[in-house]
């Protein structure tokens, strides 16, 4: 299973104010973590079904 974003990891570095670096290091610990990946996919579900409601 995989799970991605629509959001660049330059994005979220800029949004957060942290190191793009940083962000690509958390990426690479992240993508091998199939639990959270699995909540990743849960969570984009849910927010596709309350968008999809308004």
């Amino acid at each position: 299973m995989e799970f991605g974003l629509s959001i660049s990891g330059s994005e979220v570095a800029r949004r957060l104010n942290v190191d793009r670096s940083a962000i690509c290091r958390a990426v690479k610990r992240a993508k091998g973590d199939e639990e959270l990946i699995a909540a990743g996919a849960a969570v984009r579900e849910l927010l596709e079904t309350e968008i999809s409601q308004q």
